[in-house]
């Protein structure tokens, strides 16, 4: 069996150090999201021996697709639904915060979305897993349209935790909240149009 020691070595590190390299040797940089969601589907496969073709049918993989999208938004590497975050065990949480709930096209139900931040480089995940009270208690006080309080303590988060876009979106949604009080009936689901 042939071994590639250097390669092997190459693809251990996180996609953040690796595209920090990346950028000091001019080279291309790595960019993607990926949206787990954990459900039932379909899964079908028509053609011939000469081509085939598979495809995937549910909203289980719907959901999947918005959430993958939404890595873009949230500019995070993975999200996570909260039917899937539900199925894991305690160990396996550690890198793991709930960062929004998202009224989804397609989808009746508001859905909580999580950041799975395993992949992020080292001093990220310190500062997320330092800010995870806070992001908590913030998150608490915006869904209970207490939203002075929730833009201090997204203001604090993103002090401690610059790269972290979260905080940004947050504070500019409590600042519309506001000058533009939601109406009564709102459930505090952002609302995902793609």
């Amino acid at each position: 069996m042939t071994s590639y020691p250097k390669l092997r070595h190459h693809f251990q590190i996180c996609p953040a150090e690796f595209n920090r390299k990346q950028k000091i040797n001019h080279s291309l940089i790595l960019n993607n999201g990926i949206g787990i969601n954990t459900g039932s589907l379909m899964l079908g496969t028509v053609g011939s021996s000469h081509r085939l073709d598979t495809t995937l049918i549910s909203d289980s993989v719907n959901l999947a697709a918005r959430l993958e999208k939404l890595t873009q938004y949230y500019r995070v590497a993975i999200i996570l639904s909260e039917m899937t975050y539900e199925a894991l065990s305690e160990s396996q949480i550690q890198y793991i915060r709930e960062i929004d709930l998202v009224s989804v096209k397609g989808h009746s139900e508001p859905c909580l979305i999580y950041d799975a931040f395993s992949s992020d480089s080292e001093e990220v995940k310190e500062n997320k897993l330092e800010t995870a009270e806070v992001l908590k208690e913030a998150i608490f006080n915006y869904r209970h349209r207490k939203f002075r309080d929730a833009y201090e303590l997204f203001k604090r988060m993103k002090e401690k935790c610059p790269e972290d876009i979260l905080p940004v979106l947050y504070m500019k949604r409590c600042l519309d909240y506001v000058k533009n009080p939601p109406h009564e009936e709102w459930n505090a689901a952002f609302p995902i149009h793609y």
